[in-house]
């Protein structure tokens, strides 16, 4: 019964990456592809997804050990890429013109 609770609290990180995914999207896009911090921002929520989706297959027993070993090379990853959208969005944040 909890693996299925974490499972659901980690398809709802999922959602909220997708949805921050989407958001950072549009406002590269409302930027006029000025700005490549906000690509940078959409690129690490993407692989931020991935990563937790990666974590609910574990949970679910779904070949675990596979998923574990993907996991593991993709943490790395997905921190450096966050650790590196925060630090440019500290030195250049550029807004969307609306």
């Amino acid at each position: 019964m909890t693996d299925l609770l974490i499972a659901f609290l980690n398809l709802v990180g999922t959602l909220g990456f997708l949805l921050a995914f989407a958001y950072s999207y549009k406002n590269y896009r409302m930027t006029r592809f000025i700005s490549s911090t906000w690509l940078l921002l959409s690129l690490s929520m993407v692989i931020l997804a991935i990563f937790f989706s990666m974590n609910i297959l574990q949970w679910l027993d779904i070949d675990a050990d596979l998923f574990d070993q993907i996991q593991n090379a993709l943490m790395p990853v997905a921190i450096f890429s966050l650790i590196v959208s925060i630090i440019v969005f500290e030195k250049e944040p550029i807004r969307p013109n609306i």
